[in-house]
């Protein structure tokens, strides 16, 4: 294990000779000079350290000794963990011994295999039904990076590697890897979903349909949202690797005294509203009503706004709320406005609520509204998970426009003196029915996707990973994953 100079070099201040020692012993560790005491203290800490050891003697005597040692790259037990978390074992394949791969912490190891052998190894993985991931650098490596399924080269190694290799990985950091089987599964659980998502809720709409409960107005209106929520779900896809954060932290809440512009919007649509129920009320635009309807919907937007920004811990449903209130309201009115040819209300039933061919502004500006105050004017992101927010998206949005429907025809019982009593009983009505079905409807869908979820044919079908046989819930352990030979790494 010792290398020694060759005889006959020299330096200034004498001779480096290897083997200096009685006849048959010339490799012998040489005597250290007279006090070199330290340094001897040095070369036994040395002797104990695992690696090719190189001793070097000056005249005689010990003068230096140096370790030369292999190291494992920074990343790489990381990576290796992070691939076990994901239930796929990883087996280390080398052209070292086994007993130098197990010295730098290795496990799980084959050593001294030639290249044909790590060839054969993942020829007979590929035979026996796996998928196997190779990730390598080296000369030696070549034939196996073509043999798997997947082989990825690092930019710093050979080009006979790289040119094998169906991945070039251009970062030194391995723990890419697991990253990106992690997200790759998770975008197929996430097509999955909205697969199941949108067969789910095109059966119930053909069946409202051709039921004659639900208006085809109303059909296109809600498939637009539809696309939309299932475009929105589908860019909610990620993992975040663990040496990124253990998790994503939620946007934390505006804090009190800070700038934020969604309260003024918030302010800003409920005094709109006044203007709009000018529009709406010829009897509303005297000069001293238009100016207590538009200074009270500006003094009570202004209150609200003011409220929603101090109420930093606002509730979810509340904060949902108060964007209905001055969003969503505020499209209903646009929307009533422009079904009456953008002119005021002129009898007692010109509301036509209960019908949406009648009035698809009203719907589609409520809507579209409602939906922009849901995507844009939230305190902080629902802390339900991505069930809530399909269920907000979907059930929500059925839930509202049932709820419009069904305030209308209340208000419509009631019996009101003159067209602006009627107005405000339509409008109240309406928008009682608007909150109360948004809530209702989020609910009702949050409970049938969490029933349906928990029918184990298709809880197995969701957490089916795209290899068959395996279920990951991304880098977290999942103690019901049964291992299959997948990724393998190469030292060297």
């Amino acid at each position: 294990d010792r290398s020694f100079l060759g005889p006959g070099a020299t330096t200034p201040g004498g001779a480096i000779a290897p083997g200096v020692g009685p006849p048959g012993h010339e490799n012998a560790t040489p005597p250290s000079p007279p006090g070199c005491a330290t340094n001897n203290g040095l070369a036994a800490r040395l002797r104990s350290t695992a690696g090719h050891r190189i001793e070097v003697a000056l005249d005689g005597g010990l003068a230096a000794v140096a370790v030369v040692a292999e190291r494992l790259r920074d990343s790489a037990a990381g990576a290796m963990a992070d691939f076990r978390r994901l239930g796929l074992p990883v087996e280390v394949l080398t052209g070292d011994t086994a007993e130098r791969a197990a010295a730098l912490g290795l496990t799980d190891t084959r050593g001294s295999l030639r290249p044909d052998d790590k060839r054969r190894r993942v020829d007979d993985l590929v035979a026996a039904g796996g998928k196997p991931l190779v990730v390598g650098d080296g000369i030696n490596d070549a034939s196996a990076l073509a043999a798997a399924h997947v082989g990825v080269a690092l930019a710093s190694g050979t080009d006979l590697a790289v040119g094998a290799a169906a991945v070039t990985l251009y970062q030194s950091d391995l723990r890419a890897l697991p990253w990106a089987v992690a997200v790759s599964r998770e975008a197929v659980r996430a097509v999955r979903r909205n697969l199941l998502r949108a067969l789910a809720y095109n059966a119930v709409g053909m069946a409202l349909a051709a039921g004659g409960v639900l208006h085809p107005v109303a059909a296109v209106l809600l498939m637009v949202l539809s696309s939309l929520s299932l475009v929105f779900a589908s860019t909610r896809v990620g993992v975040v690797p663990d040496h990124c954060g253990d998790e994503v932290e939620e946007d934390p809440p505006v804090a009190a005294g800070g700038l934020s512009p969604k309260p003024f919007v918030h302010a800003f649509a409920f005094a709109l509203q006044g203007v709009a129920l000018l529009l709406l009320l010829d009897t509303a635009r005297e000069p001293v009503v238009a100016a207590v309807v538009l200074g009270g919907f500006a003094l009570v937007g202004g209150c609200l706004a003011w409220v929603w920004h101090r109420w930093a811990a606002i509730p979810h449903g509340l904060d949902m709320a108060f964007g209905m209130l001055t969003a969503g309201n505020l499209g209903m009115l646009l929307g009533w406005w422009a079904d009456l040819g953008f002119g005021p209300v002129h009898c007692l039933h010109c509301c036509a609520c209960g019908d949406p061919l009648a009035s698809p502004g009203m719907w589609a500006g409520m809507l579209l509204f409602a939906n922009a105050a849901m995507l844009g004017l939230a305190r902080r992101p629902a802390s339900h998970g991505r069930d809530h927010a399909a269920a907000m998206y979907t059930g929500g949005n059925v839930g509202m426009a049932a709820g419009m429907v069904a305030g209308g025809w209340l208000a419509a019982l009631v019996d009101g003196n003159g067209v602006e009593a009627v107005f405000a009983l339509h409008l109240a009505g309406m928008t009682a029915g608007m909150l109360a079905g948004m809530f209702a409807g989020t609910w009702l869908v949050e409970r049938v996707i969490a029933g349906v979820r928990s029918l184990p044919a298709v809880r197995s079908w969701l957490s089916r990973p795209p290899n068959p046989g395996k279920a990951i819930t991304g880098l977290s352990p999942d103690p019901s994953v049964q291992p299959e030979p997948l990724p393998y790494f190469f030292q060297k």
